[in-house]
């Protein structure tokens, strides 16, 4: 690959990033909308009560990141994340900012380059805004995004985005790339678990004309001909293009010494003298992010939107002795509460139908239809009675209540009835 062309690649790739987080949370690739007690996972909705789901894919995205480190180095940090996209932005303007400084005089020049930092600055200030935004259409839906849009958002909206612009604009003028170094979480695990052979930059001093346009171009600051495991690199390969543009400069000049490029990016032991081993933490990453996968893909595949939970409504009745009539009275009717979680886009109308395992034991329940709207987790209260308590002995009974969708039946509850006349 030419050295300009990495660049255009890495510039590609950083949109690329940055288009599929922002559409993840329209396709309903992933939302939490903790407001309305629900996250979405891959077109699938979600109650919190189910959040192992979200841990289980928060488990296996840390493996899965642990596994890349673990082979390219922190070649992400470089090439997809938004922090070196921003920091890389905020150069271009601190270095205008500083070459603003230095010209004393007033001169067309000096008026061009203030306006062209006021417009990075606009620039910046319009993107903050649009990121802003991104961020919160992961907690909102997207028609909440899309009323913004018509009517205006709320005033909280304008209260967090004043806030989150400034700490940006600190980050874009002030932090960039020392957050990185020292503060950046994935950017700590990548050091921790990089193995010994890795996608490093590699330097060939024979070629080298020692220049120093490497170490200018190094967005880390750091000396690209002389790394070590403790340097942050992030494998944006800025000095490779520095050198190689340098080279190819001095070729296009006839000149002979320097026009080979002395860096390049290979998978180099970092410590010539460790022989490569069996790599176990890389297979025990790569095993515990296929099994947590396939768990996460049956929890997936086998939900069908729809929760149910039937619970008597009088206190610890469940306990309750049949000859304990401060729990069970003489009544021979039962109140219960039946939670549902109707996690689907559709309206969904239920029929309930209740049975025993008591074959002579006839029971009713009221009310027999539910309707439910989508997204939405209730608690109804139905009453089930008994119908033939002349044939009946006080007792405790086992009863199921079988919920039908279409006629066809989609749960099946276990509860208790106590009759004590």
């Amino acid at each position: 690959m030419g050295t300009i062309k990495i660049r255009y690649s890495r510039r590609v790739t950083q949109l690329l990033a940055l288009a599929i987080f922002t559409i993840l949370p329209w396709i309903d690739g992933f939302r939490f909308e903790f407001g309305n007690g629900y996250f979405v996972i891959l077109g699938k909705t979600f109650m919190l009560g189910q959040m192992y789901l979200l841990v289980l894919a928060f488990a296996i995205s840390l493996l899965v990141l642990a596994l890349f480190a673990r082979t390219f180095g922190r070649l992400f940090c470089g090439w997809a994340c938004g922090q070196t996209t921003w920091s890389e932005f905020g150069d271009s303007i601190v270095k205008r900012i500083e070459k603003y400084k230095r010209m004393r005089k007033p001169s067309a020049k000096k008026t061009k380059l203030l306006i062209d930092i006021i417009l990075r600055m606009l620039i910046g200030i319009v993107f903050i805004w649009a990121f802003f935004t991104v961020i919160c259409s992961y907690f909102v839906g997207p028609d909440e995004i899309i009323r913004w849009f018509k009517e205006g958002p709320s005033i909280w909206f304008w209260v967090l985005g004043t806030k989150f612009m400034v700490v940006a604009f600190i980050d874009l003028i002030v932090i960039r790339h020392s957050f990185c170094n020292t503060a950046c979480p994935y950017g700590l695990l990548q050091k921790v678990v990089q193995k010994n052979k890795v996608l490093k930059v590699t330097f060939n001093p024979d070629a080298c004309i020692d220049c120093d346009m490497c170490t200018k171009a190094c967005l880390m600051g750091l000396k690209p001909r002389y790394l070590t495991k403790q340097d942050s690199c992030i494998s944006c390969q800025e000095c490779v293009v520095a050198c190689g543009v340098r080279a190819e400069k001095f070729q296009a000049k006839g000149m002979s010494y320097g026009t080979e490029n002395c860096l390049a990016m290979t998978f180099e032991p970092r410590d010539p003298s460790l022989k490569e081993k069996f790599d176990t933490l890389s297979y025990s990453f790569l095993g515990g992010a296929v099994v947590l996968s396939i768990v996460f893909a049956i929890g997936i595949y086998l939900d069908n939107g729809l929760n149910f939970n039937l619970k008597p409504a009088t206190a610890n009745v469940a306990e309750a002795s049949i000859n304990d009539s401060t729990e069970v009275t003489a009544e021979y009717s039962r109140l219960y509460d039946f939670e549902i979680a109707n996690r689907t886009e559709e309206t969904k109308t239920f029929s309930l139908q209740v049975r025993s395992q008591n074959p002579s034991l006839k029971l009713a329940i009221e009310p027999s239809t539910i309707k439910m709207e989508s997204r939405k987790e209730e608690i109804k209260e139905i009453e089930i009675s008994l119908l033939n308590k002349e044939d009946i002995q006080p007792s405790r009974y086992i009863i199921w209540v079988d919920v039908y969708e279409n006629e066809e039946v989609v749960e099946s509850i276990k509860s208790v009835f106590y009759y004590q006349p």
